[in-house]
Protein backbone atom coordinates (compact mmCIF):
# COMPACT_ATOMS: atom_id res chain seq x y z
CA UNK A 1 0.00 0.00 0.00
CA UNK A 2 1.47 3.15 -1.23
CA UNK A 3 1.28 6.73 0.54
CA UNK A 4 1.02 10.20 -0.82
CA UNK A 5 3.82 12.66 0.87
CA UNK A 6 3.32 15.84 1.12
CA UNK A 7 5.57 18.13 3.40
CA UNK A 8 5.65 21.49 4.40
CA UNK A 9 8.30 24.20 5.89
CA UNK A 10 8.10 27.91 6.91
CA UNK A 11 11.00 30.62 5.93
CA UNK A 12 10.73 33.51 8.00
CA UNK A 13 14.05 34.72 6.86
CA UNK A 14 15.75 35.06 3.20
CA UNK A 15 19.00 34.10 4.50
CA UNK A 16 16.95 30.14 5.37
CA UNK A 17 15.22 30.71 1.99
CA UNK A 18 18.36 31.04 0.29
CA UNK A 19 20.20 28.00 2.14
CA UNK A 20 16.77 26.12 1.16
CA UNK A 21 17.07 27.71 -2.47
CA UNK A 22 21.07 25.92 -2.74
CA UNK A 23 19.89 22.51 -1.80
CA UNK A 24 16.97 22.57 -4.14
CA UNK A 25 19.44 23.77 -7.32
CA UNK A 26 22.11 21.85 -6.43
CA UNK A 27 24.44 25.13 -5.65
CA UNK A 28 25.78 22.54 -2.50
CA UNK A 29 26.77 18.98 -1.72
CA UNK A 30 23.84 16.95 -1.54
CA UNK A 31 25.22 13.83 -0.35
CA UNK A 32 22.21 11.48 -1.33
CA UNK A 33 21.93 13.09 -4.87
CA UNK A 34 24.13 11.22 -7.90
CA UNK A 35 25.67 14.09 -9.70
CA UNK A 36 24.98 12.24 -12.51
CA UNK A 37 21.52 12.30 -12.99
CA UNK A 38 21.14 15.81 -11.39
CA UNK A 39 20.82 16.95 -15.05
CA UNK A 40 17.69 14.92 -15.43
CA UNK A 41 16.44 17.14 -12.43
CA UNK A 42 13.64 20.17 -13.79
CA UNK A 43 12.89 23.32 -12.44
CA UNK A 44 10.07 25.82 -13.33
CA UNK A 45 10.84 29.34 -11.99
CA UNK A 46 13.40 30.51 -10.19
CA UNK A 47 16.27 28.52 -11.57
CA UNK A 48 18.56 29.39 -8.98
CA UNK A 49 19.00 30.37 -4.83
CA UNK A 50 19.58 34.26 -6.53
CA UNK A 51 16.79 33.66 -8.22
CA UNK A 52 14.64 32.62 -6.07
CA UNK A 53 15.32 35.33 -3.45
CA UNK A 54 14.45 37.95 -5.55
CA UNK A 55 11.45 36.09 -6.87
CA UNK A 56 10.07 35.70 -3.40
CA UNK A 57 11.01 39.27 -2.29
CA UNK A 58 8.88 40.79 -5.77
CA UNK A 59 6.09 39.12 -4.87
CA UNK A 60 6.44 40.20 -1.17
CA UNK A 61 6.30 44.00 -2.23
CA UNK A 62 3.01 44.05 -3.80
CA UNK A 63 1.39 43.45 -0.26
CA UNK A 64 -0.61 46.13 0.40
CA UNK A 65 -0.96 44.94 3.93
CA UNK A 66 1.73 44.26 5.84
CA UNK A 67 1.68 41.20 8.15
CA UNK A 68 0.32 41.68 11.63
CA UNK A 69 0.89 39.58 14.78
CA UNK A 70 3.91 38.09 14.50
CA UNK A 71 7.73 39.55 14.99
CA UNK A 72 8.55 37.52 11.97
CA UNK A 73 6.07 36.62 9.49
CA UNK A 74 6.24 33.87 7.26
CA UNK A 75 7.64 34.95 3.84
CA UNK A 76 7.45 31.78 1.70
CA UNK A 77 6.37 28.18 1.91
CA UNK A 78 8.67 25.40 1.09
CA UNK A 79 6.16 22.29 0.03
CA UNK A 80 8.08 18.87 -0.41
CA UNK A 81 5.48 16.08 -2.79
CA UNK A 82 6.74 12.78 -3.27
CA UNK A 83 5.38 8.92 -2.57
CA UNK A 84 6.49 5.95 -1.12
CA UNK A 85 8.77 4.45 -2.51
CA UNK A 86 6.65 0.99 -4.12
CA UNK A 87 4.84 3.99 -5.81
CA UNK A 88 7.92 4.87 -8.13
CA UNK A 89 8.98 0.94 -8.88
CA UNK A 90 5.57 -0.37 -9.63
CA UNK A 91 4.51 2.38 -11.95
CA UNK A 92 5.46 3.18 -15.51
CA UNK A 93 7.30 6.86 -16.08
CA UNK A 94 4.29 8.09 -17.58
CA UNK A 95 2.03 7.77 -14.53
CA UNK A 96 4.57 8.79 -12.09
CA UNK A 97 4.69 11.92 -14.13
CA UNK A 98 0.89 12.36 -14.20
CA UNK A 99 0.93 12.45 -10.26
CA UNK A 100 3.77 15.05 -10.01
CA UNK A 101 1.71 17.30 -12.84
CA UNK A 102 -1.54 17.18 -10.73
CA UNK A 103 0.19 18.28 -7.89
CA UNK A 104 1.95 21.15 -9.77
CA UNK A 105 -1.39 22.07 -10.82
CA UNK A 106 -3.18 21.60 -7.38
CA UNK A 107 -0.36 23.94 -6.07
CA UNK A 108 -0.94 26.54 -8.50
CA UNK A 109 -4.84 26.26 -8.24
CA UNK A 110 -4.32 26.91 -4.48
CA UNK A 111 -2.16 29.75 -4.26
CA UNK A 112 -2.14 31.44 -7.47
CA UNK A 113 0.32 30.41 -10.17
CA UNK A 114 2.39 33.83 -9.45
CA UNK A 115 2.79 32.62 -6.10
CA UNK A 116 4.40 29.50 -7.19
CA UNK A 117 7.82 30.90 -7.53
CA UNK A 118 9.82 27.61 -8.37
CA UNK A 119 9.20 24.20 -8.82
CA UNK A 120 11.71 21.74 -9.04
CA UNK A 121 11.56 18.01 -9.90
CA UNK A 122 14.53 15.81 -8.00
CA UNK A 123 15.40 12.73 -10.29
CA UNK A 124 18.76 12.76 -8.84
CA UNK A 125 17.84 11.11 -5.69
CA UNK A 126 16.38 7.47 -4.46
CA UNK A 127 12.70 8.78 -4.06
CA UNK A 128 11.97 11.34 -7.03
CA UNK A 129 10.12 14.35 -5.32
CA UNK A 130 8.88 17.85 -6.00
CA UNK A 131 10.46 20.94 -4.29
CA UNK A 132 8.30 23.62 -4.09
CA UNK A 133 8.57 27.52 -2.96
CA UNK A 134 5.42 29.50 -2.55
CA UNK A 135 4.79 33.02 -1.05
CA UNK A 136 1.22 33.11 0.96
CA UNK A 137 -0.64 36.01 -0.44
CA UNK A 138 -3.56 36.70 -0.20
CA UNK A 139 -5.61 38.62 -2.92
CA UNK A 140 -8.86 40.35 -2.12
CA UNK A 141 -10.84 42.62 -4.50
CA UNK A 142 -12.78 45.44 -3.95
CA UNK A 143 -15.74 45.50 -2.38
CA UNK A 144 -18.43 46.85 0.52
CA UNK A 145 -18.68 46.27 4.51
CA UNK A 146 -21.19 46.83 6.68
CA UNK A 147 -20.58 48.87 9.81
CA UNK A 148 -22.60 50.05 12.96
CA UNK A 149 -22.34 53.56 13.48
CA UNK A 150 -23.74 56.23 15.66
CA UNK A 151 -26.27 58.88 13.68
CA UNK A 152 -27.65 60.59 17.16
CA UNK A 153 -29.42 60.33 20.37
CA UNK A 154 -32.89 59.99 21.21
CA UNK A 155 -34.78 61.89 23.44
CA UNK A 156 -33.79 59.75 26.33
CA UNK A 157 -30.13 60.48 25.57
CA UNK A 158 -29.44 57.15 24.38
CA UNK A 159 -27.24 56.72 21.07
CA UNK A 160 -28.90 55.92 17.92
CA UNK A 161 -26.91 53.20 15.37
CA UNK A 162 -27.65 52.61 11.81
CA UNK A 163 -25.75 49.65 9.69
CA UNK A 164 -24.08 51.57 6.89
CA UNK A 165 -22.40 49.91 4.19
CA UNK A 166 -18.74 51.50 3.46
CA UNK A 167 -16.65 50.93 0.57
CA UNK A 168 -13.49 48.40 0.74
CA UNK A 169 -10.53 48.56 -1.61
CA UNK A 170 -8.93 46.03 -2.81
CA UNK A 171 -5.94 44.33 -0.90
CA UNK A 172 -3.32 41.86 -0.82
CA UNK A 173 -1.76 40.78 2.21
CA UNK A 174 1.32 38.02 3.64
CA UNK A 175 -0.43 35.35 5.07
CA UNK A 176 0.80 31.78 6.02
CA UNK A 177 -1.95 32.01 8.61
CA UNK A 178 -4.57 31.57 6.11
CA UNK A 179 -2.99 28.52 4.52
CA UNK A 180 -2.33 26.75 7.35
CA UNK A 181 -3.39 27.98 10.49
CA UNK A 182 -1.15 27.47 13.51
CA UNK A 183 -2.59 23.86 14.53
CA UNK A 184 -2.56 20.20 13.95
CA UNK A 185 -6.22 20.12 12.68
CA UNK A 186 -5.38 22.81 10.26
CA UNK A 187 -2.18 20.45 8.73
CA UNK A 188 -4.93 17.60 8.54
CA UNK A 189 -6.94 19.58 6.98
CA UNK A 190 -4.42 20.29 4.18
CA UNK A 191 -3.34 16.30 3.88
CA UNK A 192 -7.02 15.53 3.24
CA UNK A 193 -7.04 18.34 0.33
CA UNK A 194 -4.38 16.60 -1.25
CA UNK A 195 -4.91 12.85 -1.02
CA UNK A 196 -8.21 13.88 -2.26
CA UNK A 197 -7.62 16.07 -5.03
CA UNK A 198 -4.39 14.52 -6.75
CA UNK A 199 -3.01 11.01 -4.56
CA UNK A 200 -5.80 9.19 -4.50
CA UNK A 201 -6.55 9.81 -8.24
CA UNK A 202 -3.21 8.04 -8.76
CA UNK A 203 -3.96 5.25 -6.35
CA UNK A 204 -2.48 6.25 -3.41
CA UNK A 205 -3.61 6.47 0.44
CA UNK A 206 -3.57 9.53 2.54
CA UNK A 207 -2.19 8.71 5.91
CA UNK A 208 -4.33 8.07 8.77
CA UNK A 209 -6.54 10.77 9.72
CA UNK A 210 -6.25 11.51 13.40
CA UNK A 211 -3.05 10.05 14.32
CA UNK A 212 -1.11 11.33 16.90
CA UNK A 213 2.23 11.29 14.89
CA UNK A 214 3.77 14.71 15.15
CA UNK A 215 3.72 16.63 11.39
CA UNK A 216 7.92 15.83 9.28
CA UNK A 217 8.58 19.27 7.98
CA UNK A 218 10.74 19.53 4.82
CA UNK A 219 13.91 19.77 6.79
CA UNK A 220 13.23 16.37 8.91
CA UNK A 221 12.72 14.25 5.95
CA UNK A 222 15.50 15.14 3.83
CA UNK A 223 17.50 14.59 6.98
CA UNK A 224 16.38 11.30 7.24
CA UNK A 225 17.12 10.22 3.69
CA UNK A 226 20.39 12.28 3.24
CA UNK A 227 22.15 10.79 5.66
CA UNK A 228 24.22 8.13 4.33
CA UNK A 229 24.51 4.83 7.00
CA UNK A 230 27.36 4.16 8.95
CA UNK A 231 29.13 1.86 10.92
CA UNK A 232 29.85 2.90 14.67
CA UNK A 233 33.36 1.69 15.00
CA UNK A 234 34.67 2.37 19.28
CA UNK A 235 38.66 2.01 19.23
CA UNK A 236 40.82 1.28 22.54
CA UNK A 237 41.89 5.09 22.55
CA UNK A 238 38.30 6.17 22.73
CA UNK A 239 37.56 4.20 26.01
CA UNK A 240 40.22 6.52 27.78
CA UNK A 241 39.98 8.85 30.31
CA UNK A 242 40.32 12.38 28.20
CA UNK A 243 42.54 14.63 30.45
CA UNK A 244 41.36 18.45 30.33
CA UNK A 245 44.75 20.52 30.71
CA UNK A 246 44.90 24.24 31.94
CA UNK A 247 47.49 26.74 29.95
CA UNK A 248 50.77 26.02 29.50
CA UNK A 249 49.84 22.33 29.71
CA UNK A 250 49.04 21.65 33.44
CA UNK A 251 46.60 19.06 34.09
CA UNK A 252 43.63 20.35 34.92
CA UNK A 253 40.99 16.86 35.27
CA UNK A 254 40.59 13.68 33.64
CA UNK A 255 37.22 12.41 32.13
CA UNK A 256 34.49 10.84 34.47
CA UNK A 257 33.40 7.75 33.54
CA UNK A 258 29.74 9.19 33.11
CA UNK A 259 31.65 11.35 30.69
CA UNK A 260 32.67 8.40 28.66
CA UNK A 261 29.77 7.22 28.25
CA UNK A 262 27.88 10.53 27.57
CA UNK A 263 31.03 10.70 24.50
CA UNK A 264 29.84 7.87 23.28
CA UNK A 265 26.42 7.48 23.06
CA UNK A 266 26.81 10.36 21.50
CA UNK A 267 28.94 9.08 18.64
CA UNK A 268 26.57 6.16 18.29
CA UNK A 269 23.94 8.14 17.90
CA UNK A 270 25.05 10.24 15.61
CA UNK A 271 26.32 7.13 13.36
CA UNK A 272 23.11 5.56 13.77
CA UNK A 273 20.50 8.65 13.93
CA UNK A 274 19.34 8.16 9.66
CA UNK A 275 19.14 4.44 9.88
CA UNK A 276 16.41 5.29 13.41
CA UNK A 277 14.59 7.55 11.31
CA UNK A 278 14.66 5.33 8.38
CA UNK A 279 12.83 2.63 10.92
CA UNK A 280 10.22 4.92 12.15
CA UNK A 281 9.09 5.91 9.11
CA UNK A 282 8.65 1.90 8.04
CA UNK A 283 7.18 1.73 11.12
CA UNK A 284 4.72 4.14 10.76
CA UNK A 285 3.79 2.92 7.47
CA UNK A 286 3.23 -0.43 8.94
CA UNK A 287 1.03 1.11 11.45
CA UNK A 288 -1.15 2.71 8.88
CA UNK A 289 -1.40 -0.24 6.59
CA UNK A 290 -2.73 -2.26 9.80
CA UNK A 291 -5.47 0.79 10.86
CA UNK A 292 -6.38 0.77 7.24
CA UNK A 293 -7.05 -2.66 7.14
CA UNK A 294 -8.68 -2.97 10.22
CA UNK A 295 -11.18 0.18 8.85
CA UNK A 296 -12.21 -1.47 5.57
CA UNK A 297 -13.15 -4.88 7.55
CA UNK A 298 -15.28 -2.82 9.57
CA UNK A 299 -16.67 -1.35 7.36
CA UNK A 300 -17.52 -4.27 5.50
CA UNK A 301 -19.42 -5.78 8.63
CA UNK A 302 -21.31 -2.88 8.26
CA UNK A 303 -21.95 -2.88 4.88
CA UNK A 304 -22.73 -6.96 5.33
CA UNK A 305 -25.64 -6.08 8.16
CA UNK A 306 -26.92 -3.54 5.90
CA UNK A 307 -27.19 -6.63 3.37
CA UNK A 308 -30.93 -7.39 3.27
CA UNK A 309 -32.41 -3.96 3.02
CA UNK A 310 -29.88 -2.91 -0.27
CA UNK A 311 -31.24 -6.26 -1.63
CA UNK A 312 -34.96 -5.35 -0.84
CA UNK A 313 -34.59 -1.40 -2.39
CA UNK A 314 -33.10 -3.25 -5.40
CA UNK A 315 -36.38 -5.58 -5.64
CA UNK A 316 -38.68 -3.79 -4.46
CA UNK A 317 -38.25 -0.10 -4.11
CA UNK A 318 -42.13 0.76 -3.17
CA UNK A 319 -41.54 -1.74 -0.26
CA UNK A 320 -38.28 -0.26 0.81
CA UNK A 321 -39.89 3.28 1.20
CA UNK A 322 -42.45 2.38 2.52
CA UNK A 323 -40.18 0.38 5.17
CA UNK A 324 -38.17 3.32 5.34
CA UNK A 325 -41.37 5.50 5.96
CA UNK A 326 -42.36 3.58 9.44
CA UNK A 327 -38.85 3.49 10.74
CA UNK A 328 -38.41 7.44 10.01
CA UNK A 329 -41.59 8.11 11.96
CA UNK A 330 -40.82 5.42 14.79
CA UNK A 331 -37.41 7.41 15.39
CA UNK A 332 -39.23 11.03 15.39
CA UNK A 333 -41.63 9.41 17.91
CA UNK A 334 -38.92 8.07 20.13
CA UNK A 335 -37.31 11.66 20.33
CA UNK A 336 -41.10 13.21 20.89
CA UNK A 337 -41.59 10.60 23.98
CA UNK A 338 -38.04 11.23 25.06
CA UNK A 339 -38.59 15.18 25.37
CA UNK A 340 -41.71 14.88 26.65
CA UNK A 341 -40.68 12.74 29.94
CA UNK A 342 -37.44 15.06 30.15
CA UNK A 343 -39.96 17.91 30.66
CA UNK A 344 -42.19 16.27 33.20
CA UNK A 345 -41.62 17.55 36.92
CA UNK A 346 -41.29 15.13 39.72
CA UNK A 347 -44.90 14.41 41.46
CA UNK A 348 -44.46 15.35 45.25
CA UNK A 349 -46.28 13.69 47.85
Amino acid sequence: MAFGILRIQKHSSMSAIRSSGKHKDREQDTPNANPLKTPENVTEGAQTSTELVRAIQARIDLATIKATGESRPVLAVEYLITASPEFFKENSAEKVDGYFEDAKDWLKAKHGAANVVSITRHNDEKTPHLSAFVVPLIEREAGTRKRSVIVGKDAAGKAIRETREFAKPAEVSLSAKHYFGGSKHTLSELQTEFATKVAILHGLERGIEGSKANHQTVKSWYTSIEKPIQTATITPEELKKVVFTRLFGIPREEETPAGIAQRLTEKVRETYGSAVEMAKQATSDRRRAAEMTKTAKALGNQLQDLKPFRELSMLNKPAFLKLKEIAEAKVEQARLELKQSRNRSPIKR
